[in-house]
């Protein structure tokens, strides 16, 4: 077996300096939920693919919420 690297979108590390996806754009922000693990899921995964993941709210709906939105992704 061989590793083959994936370079994405975003690159490897998130750059947090990045207001459109780590400020402006994000539900989470804009309720105030900074630093939660929904927060970093949603702008990482902007970050990388560069579109809206289509979810919002707590942990547990979020999977279900992006597989509804994305279903010819996921």
């Amino acid at each position: 077996m061989r590793y083959v690297g994936i370079t994405f979108r975003g690159g490897t590390n998130p750059n947090f300096n990045n207001l459109e996806v780590w400020g402006t754009k994000k539900p989470y922000v804009q309720a105030g939920l900074y630093g939660q693990c929904t927060w970093f899921a949603w702008g990482r995964f902007y970050e990388l693919y560069g579109y809206d993941p289509g979810f919002s709210g707590d942990g547990s709906s979020c999977v279900k919420k992006l597989v509804a939105a994305h279903p010819d992704k996921f």
